[in-house]
Parts: C-alpha cells; sequence; structure tokens
C-alpha cells in the first residue's frame, strides 16, 4: 500500500491521519467520561483540557529534538516538523504535561485523580488508533485482540464507581501496564528477558504496592 497521499500540492503520511483521528477521538471519550464519572461543575471543559494536555505533550517530544541535535536550532529549525525527540522525548513529555497538571491542580482545583484519568483514557484511545494502522497492511490477529482489549479497557473506565479515586486509578494504570508488556511480548516487540520488560513489570509492582497502600489509608481513614 502507498504510504502517502496527495491533496494539491501536499503529500500526507496515512498513518499520521490516524494519529490525529486518535486525538480528536481521545477528546470526545474525554468528554462523556467526565460527564459519567464527575457530578459537580468541572472548570473546564474536558475536551479544552485534553487538547491542552496533547499540545504541551507534542511541543516539548518535538523540540525535545534540539536536544540531540542542537546544531539544528539554528541550521535547520524546520528539521523538528519531520523528526523527534526519540526516547528522550517522550520521557521531557510527560513531564512537560506532570507540570502542566500539577498548575492545572493549582490553579483550577482539577484533582489529580480526575486528571489522570483522563490522560489514561487518552493513552488507550491513541493506542487503539495507533494500532490501527497496521491494518493498512493487512490483517494481524494479535493486533486485532490488542485493540479489542484497549476499547474494552475504556469501556471499563466508564464503569468505575464515583467518586475517581488514586486507588480506582492506580488500579486502571496497572491493567494498562499488564496489557501493554503482554501484547508487546507475543508480537516479539519486547523479550522476556530484556531491560524494558523489567522496567515495565518494576511499574506493574509500584502500582500495586501504591494502591496497597491508599487501600491501608482509605480504611484507616473510615475506622477514625
Amino acid at each position: 500500500m502507498n504510504d502517502l497521499i496527495q491533496i494539491g500540492p501536499l503529500n500526507i503520511f496515512v498513518p499520521y491521519l490516524f494519529y490525529i483521528a486518535g486525538i480528536v477521538a481521545s477528546l470526545v471519550v474525554a468528554h462523556f467520561l467526565i460527564k459519567r464519572l464527575i457530578n459537580y461543575d468541572f472548570p473546564k471543559k474536558p475536551a479544552d483540557l485534553m487538547l491542552e494536555y496533547w499540545i504541551v505533550f507534542i511541543v516539548v517530544w518535538k523540540l525535545s529534538y534540539f536536544i540531540n541535535y542542537p546544531a539544528d536550532l539554528l541550521n535547520n529549525p524546520l528539521a523538528v516538523i519531520y523528526f523527534d525527540g526519540g526516547t528522550l522525548g517522550l520521557l521531557l513529555g510527560v513531564i512537560g504535561i506532570a507540570v502542566f497538571s500539577y498548575v492545572q491542580f493549582k490553579r483550577h482545583n482539577i484533582t489529580i485523580p480526575v486528571q489522570l484519568l483522563l490522560i489514561l483514557q487518552a493513552i488507550f484511545v491513541f493506542i487503539v488508533f495507533d494500532q490501527a494502522t497496521s491494518f493498512l497492511y493487512g490483517f494481524d490477529l494479535y493486533i486485532f485482540i490488542e485493540v479489542v482489549s484497549y476499547i474494552v479497557l475504556i469501556s471499563i473506565l466508564f464503569r468505575l464507581v464515583k467518586p475517581v479515586t488514586l486507588f480506582k486509578v492506580f488500579q486502571a494504570y496497572r491493567w494498562f501496564v499488564i496489557t501493554w508488556a503482554l501484547f508487546r511480548v507475543l508480537q516479539n516487540e519486547i523479550h522476556i528477558y530484556t531491560q524494558t520488560l523489567f522496567i515495565v513489570l518494576l511499574l506493574a509492582i509500584l502500582t500495586i504496592v501504591a494502591e496497597w497502600y491508599l487501600n491501608q489509608k482509605v480504611k484507616g481513614d473510615h475506622s477514625n
């Protein structure tokens, strides 16, 4: 299949259309998720907040390219359009979202659990569209099952019981980590003894520990 389609003078990489659709879909899901789970006046439009997350992440992720190639900042600044900051860029993008989330908490009193939930649904939705690009080149059973799994996880988010707490959100993140790692192994993208898998499993363990701590804290508060 031809990866490029021409619209006038522009050549558009077809998978990018899926990525854009994934971002737009995450805005829609954010709107209905907040409407379903939050029983107070939300200080911002959920779709607007979700769009701001994406803008922060993409800008930081893209501009981090110049950390690896500082000379291009002056010699070829348009290179950032075609390249990104790689793994470092992803990490800095996550840090950028974390800082932005804290600002939203302080300025608009949007709780951290709610923001984490919005970010998680965006991850689910985007991965669905990202993996769906593989169907452009042929059907893959594992990818199909993975896409269905994330759609199921999105539907489960809508079944969370009010109020949204850190404990519930950590549970959802744990299942994301487990699902993501499982399908990466099945598709031979990471192997059982690779450093990446160890990091993923460590994150899963940390979420379990955090869940236990939060659960004990909630029980302690109720007993008092």
